[in-house]
């Protein structure tokens, strides 16, 4: 109950602060996966709010995690995910608070088992096409890194790097706080185009490499009367989550490749996907590997 109290009081905070913006959207959204590999079937409802302003939004997501067979090591088979981050912009000035937490106990089972950090950076290049944003701020966790005592050092400080280009046929985006993520767009404004996005949370073997290459037919064009709200995509993603365990030194991750197909209608997404190299991860050395499976999701939200 703790951890929802938490998340809540977030909320309110950002809200209070910023919702006495002009026009202020509320976006709830939910959403539900399946997936099974290797006769493991995993069950993952979620739901999340996104509000959104002038010069602000804020989204938090909590997901849960049920797996239907025991896990090895007797790990339990139930894992939750929270997800806030909070984005203020006043002039140059970017302002990023952020909460990570994936854990069989989230925030409340220690430090390791969420990553809370908040920084500030100065948008040192300000142009119609291309923006640069550079700053730093603390993050809070345990990093790895012990002090004298022992006890892991809980704060360390951190960067913010945040590059935005934008042209006809070529969009790019890059963040950096607590790790690199890189998104681009080849053919924006055309009805056939290609996203990629990329990032690293671990450095540990080639699947800390997160992927997710896809290409999109979207219904209308960006200049129709309908807008650009429809499309198809079919894509290729190196998917792998990641889970710290409450008790010291557990690590639980599942990993697998999927070749997917998704129908978007903006409001409301629907896809499956055929996964290969399924594999379970324990104290990030033992390794198990599956045969392949398949997922299904579907996501809902509505604007007001």
């Amino acid at each position: 109950m703790k951890r929802y109290l938490i998340i809540t009081l977030i909320f309110c905070l950002f809200l209070s602060l910023f919702g006495n913006t002009n026009k202020v959207n509320y976006i709830p959204l939910m959403q539900y996966e399946h997936l099974n590999y290797g006769g493991q079937t995993v069950y993952s409802p979620a739901g999340g709010l996104l509000v959104t302003g002038s010069n602000f939004q804020v989204i938090g997501i909590y997901s849960n995690y049920h797996f239907k067979d025991d896990l090895s090591n007797s790990y339990p088979d139930q894992f939750h995910s929270l997800d806030f981050l909070a984005e203020y912009f006043r002039g140059r000035h970017h302002f990023v608070s952020l909460l990570k937490s994936e854990s069989d106990k989230p925030i409340t089972g220690g430090l390791h088992t969420f990553q809370l950090a908040s920084v500030w950076g100065y948008e040192i290049v300000s142009r119609e096409n291309f923006q640069f944003v550079l700053g730093s701020g603390i993050g809070i966790s345990d990093f790895g890194i012990d002090m004298s005592n022992g006890k892991p050092l809980p704060l360390i400080p951190l960067p913010l790097i945040r590059m935005k280009s934008n042209s006809k046929w070529f969009n790019t985006k890059l963040d950096f706080i607590t790790g690199p993520n890189f998104e681009f767009i080849i053919a924006p404004q055309k009805q056939i185009r290609l996203k990629g996005d990329f990032r690293i949370d671990n450095l540990r073997d080639e699947r800390d490499i997160i992927f997710d290459l896809s290409g999109h037919y979207r219904f209308f064009s960006t200049t129709s009367s309908m807008g650009d709200f429809a499309g198809l995509a079919v894509g290729l993603a190196n998917n792998n989550i990641a889970f710290d365990l409450a008790e010291k030194d557990e690590i639980f991750d599942y990993h697998y490749y999927s070749l997917y197909s998704e129908l978007d209608l903006s409001f409301l997404k629907i896809s499956g996907a055929y996964t290969f190299k399924n594999r379970e991860m324990y104290r990030e050395e033992e390794k198990i590997n599956f045969d392949d499976g398949f997922t299904f999701s579907i996501q809902a939200l509505y604007q007001f």
